[in-house]
């Protein structure tokens, strides 16, 4: 069994996983090399290793593979290279069948609640409506990292697109250094004659 990491947050080896075969998926198999690489020799090691999927590994993992991804693969450590990766992270993952947890936008934020406590620890999701176009979901007990919540932002915006709600538009107004509170305001607007 591995040490709780110092921090003590952690991540579930699927989420990790999921990680390196979008890289393999989307930048090819001589990415997930190059990025690794550029991570710390400690750090890469892990990832080298058969992942498993229930196994629990320290959060810094995530952080950092996705610091490389930025950096080496979509050009820059900008807010909105971390956007692109959430958002091609949702879009592989519906490629790759992963079902949405609903069919309003709604009903897939909501979703969101169990599928975080499912795979991040310590820590919980709560989703609460903001009329009928709009939600906020809210993070506590973690430490706010700036560039995941950008990340889970992207991620949001693609998942709702999908859904073929317009306009989806995510604001995160209070995520930032030092808090444990990230908020993620998320409004929307409907296609003519859709409903819900």
């Amino acid at each position: 069994m591995a040490e709780r990491p110092a921090d003590g947050f952690e991540v579930k080896g699927i989420t990790l996983r999921g990680r390196l075969d979008f890289i393999a998926a989307v930048h090819g198999v001589d990415a997930v090399e190059r990025v690794l690489g550029a991570l710390p020799p400690t750090q890469a090691s892990v990832l080298r290793r058969s992942i498993l999927a229930t196994r629990w590994y320290p959060r810094v993992l995530l952080q950092a593979l996705d610091d490389a991804i930025c950096g080496l693969l979509l050009g820059d450590r900008s807010p909105a290279a971390y956007r692109r990766l959430g958002a091609e992270q949702c879009a592989y993952q519906r490629r790759q069948g992963q079902e949405l947890t609903g069919s309003s936008p709604h009903l897939a934020m909501k979703g969101l609640e169990a599928a975080y406590r499912s795979i991040h620890r310590p820590g919980q999701a709560s989703y609460r409506p903001l009329g009928h176009l709009g939600a906020e979901i809210v993070v506590t007990g973690v430490p706010c990292v700036p560039t995941q919540c950008q990340v889970n932002a992207g991620f949001l915006q693609e998942l709702l697109g999908q859904l073929g709600v317009l306009d989806v538009a995510v604001q995160t107004p209070r995520c930032g250094i030092g808090s444990t509170r990230c908020v993620y305001e998320v409004h929307w607007r409907l296609a003519p004659g859709r409903r819900g």
